[in-house]
């Protein structure tokens, strides 16, 4: 998995940032890049994989290659060390202590209640 999360990571990133940590669940994969970037790819329903795209939320279109998260990396103020999928959510953990959650939020998967 690591090897090809960085592979395909890789031929998304600039070539000074590799592969820091890397998850994959059921329906998509995740990956956290040395310079504190997110990726995701796989099937999107319900927001898994954190994109603002409406036919990936919906279900509709699949994420075949890794797609950077603009929300996280240099300039964001929030640099990731760490990413965890799960198979309706994803998690990542910043720098400064933060724990990011996205996904669906059944049962309060998320962290917070609401949604």
């Amino acid at each position: 998995l690591v090897a090809a999360a960085s592979a395909a990571a890789a031929a998304s990133t600039s070539a000074s940032s590799g592969v820091l940590a890397a998850s994959a669940a059921k329906f998509h994969s995740v990956a956290a890049t040395s310079d504190g970037s997110v990726y995701a790819w796989g099937h999107g329903r319900g927001g898994r994989l954190g994109l603002d795209d409406a036919n990936v939320h919906s279900g509709n279109e699949a994420v075949l290659a890794p797609r950077r998260l603009p929300y996280f990396g240099v300039g964001s103020g929030r640099i990731v060390v760490t990413v965890a999928a799960a198979k309706h959510h994803t998690l990542a953990a910043s720098t400064s202590g933060e724990l990011f959650s996205w996904g669906s939020n059944r049962d309060g998967r998320l962290g917070y209640l609401g949604a």
